[in-house]
This record gives C-alpha cells, sequence and structure tokens, in this order.
C-alpha cells in the first residue's frame, strides 16, 4: 500500500535505499506489482533505482521478466536508461542493455534520448556502450522514420577525443543513417577523416584524399609559418643590454678610482685643513 504523501509503496522506498535483500523479498510475494509508480513523479522502482545507480537493485529488477525496462516516468518523461545514462552510472547502462527489449532511442520531454543525455554531461564510457548497442541494432526509434541514431560523426569525433582512444569509426552513423564514407557532403566527410588521422596514436601517415573539390590541406611547412609567432628568446636578441652594462661597469669603476683618489690625497690635505679648526 503507498503512503499518503508520496505515495510510494515500499518497493520503492527499497529500491531508492538500495535495498537489495529487501528488494528480493517484496518481489517474492505475488501480490507486488513491480512496476508501480509514485503520485509525485510517476517513477517506477526501477526508474528509480537506475537513476540513483543502485546497480544491485536494478539487477534484482530485471530479473523479472514482468518488470517494464522501457517505462518512463510522468514528470520528466525519462526512462530508467535514460536517467542512468545521464547520471553516469555506466554499470546501471550496461546492465539495462542486455535487456533484448529495451528501447534506446526514447526521449524524454525534453527531446534527449540516452545517448545525447550521456553525450550531454560529459559520459564519455555511457555514449561509447550506447553507438556500439546502436550500431549493431536494427530497431527504428519511436517515430517510426528513421532508424535508432543519436550522434553526427562530428559529435562522435569529440568524444574520441575527450576520452583519449584515438580510435574514430568511419562508419559511425549519423541522425539520417549515413556514415562517414556516405556522407553527402564531401567536404564534411574529409574533416572527418583528417580528424581521425591527427587523433591517431599509431603515427602512420596517411595519404589525402582526393574525392572532394576543395583546397588540399595545408603542408606541415604552411601550417609552421601561419602558427602564432613564439617570443624569440635566443642570444641575439641580448645585443642591446650589452652597452648598457658596460656603460654602468664604467661609471662604478669611476666613482671607485675617484674615491681611492681622495683617500691618497686625504693626509696631504690634513695639514691645510687643520689651522681653520684652531
Amino acid at each position: 500500500m503507498p503512503d499518503s504523501r508520496f505515495g510510494r509503496v515500499p518497493l520503492y522506498w527499497a529500491a531508492e535505499e538500495s535495498h537489495d535483500a529487501v528488494v528480493k523479498t517484496l518481489l517474492a510475494r505475488e501480490d507486488v506489482n513491480p512496476n508501480m509508480p509514485d503520485s509525485i513523479f510517476g517513477q517506477t522502482p526501477l526508474c528509480c533505482a537506475a537513476r540513483d545507480g543502485n546497480d544491485a537493485v536494478v539487477k534484482t529488477l530485471l530479473a523479472r521478466e514482468d518488470v517494464n525496462p522501457n517505462t518512463a516516468d510522468t514528470r520528466y518523461g525519462r526512462t530508467p536508461l535514460l536517467w542512468a545514462a545521464k547520471n553516469g552510472h555506466a554499470e546501471v547502462v550496461k546492465r539495462i542493455l542486455e535487456r533484448v527489449d529495451i528501447h534506446i532511442g526514447t526521449s524524454d520531454n525534453e527531446h534527449e534520448t540516452p545517448l545525447t543525455s550521456a553525450f550531454s554531461n560529459g559520459h564519455f564510457e555511457v555514449v561509447i556502450m550506447l553507438q556500439e548497442r546502436i550500431d549493431s541494432s536494427s530497431e527504428t526509434a519511436d517515430d517510426g522514420g528513421h532508424a535508432l541514431s543519436s550522434l553526427s560523426a562530428g559529435q562522435e569525433c569529440a568524444v574520441v577525443m575527450q576520452s583519449g582512444s584515438g580510435d574514430l569509426d568511419p562508419e559511425i552513423t549519423d541522425l539520417d543513417r549515413q556514415n562517414a564514407n556516405s556522407s553527402g557532403d564531401p567536404d564534411e566527410k574529409e574533416r572527418i577523416l583528417d580528424f581521425k588521422n591527427a587523433g591517431s596514436s599509431s603515427g602512420e601517415s596517411h595519404p589525402p584524399s582526393t574525392e572532394h573539390s576543395g583546397p588540399p590541406p595545408p603542408s606541415p611547412e604552411c601550417s609552421l609559418s601561419s602558427s602564432p609567432r613564439k617570443t624569440d628568446t635566443s642570444p641575439h636578441d641580448s645585443g642591446p643590454t650589452i652597452p648598457i652594462a658596460i656603460n654602468r661597469y664604467l661609471m662604478i669603476s669611476s666613482f671607485v678610482c675617484l674615491f681611492a683618489f681622495l683617500l691618497y690625497l686625504l693626509p696631504s690635505l690634513l695639514p691645510t685643513i687643520s689651522p681653520f679648526h684652531k
């Protein structure tokens, strides 16, 4: 029976607090509905556990075939997968993706999918897992029009550079299910391939592509000449400071010589000075 304040059943509370043993005990009862949402956010126990990263509870709930992994909450329209991806819970995402009936491309009320949400929040490990699942899936999006995919090849380049892997897949798909090798924009294709070559850690050289009509990539000499000029600290820049040092040395030497000369003359000057003090 749900509480009167939040409309949450005991299973929801146990899932939120990550009490896996209590969850298992409650699921053993025949009168427990594992998909019962609360009355505040409309979240199911699975949605709540995935949101908070309670991996053990998620595993227990997903083991039940009657638990629907695609039920979104009513407040934000986010599925358990989207919550886990948004918050960067990689283990939970991996576990949810093991369900064959999972809908990967379901978007929330802000039109974000699990993949775009993970990308915008910088959870690149989650992005890679989702993209791999999308690449191997033939499922269509909820609108029935386009195949599932959420990142363009250019976005995937940024993911690769941020994660430091340096391994860009040219077959990555964009929103129109086109890959880098079949892009309608030849210049975009060339930029993607150049990005891959520049970010590769293997150090191998790649011949320039001739499939586009744009100008060839700049040569290393051009790149060096067009780069911001650094301050030259080589010895030839110290030339103007030499005369200044010589002048200072001569002035100090002259002062020392004058002082020594006065000390030398002081004994001979004392007899002439002494009568004035009498």
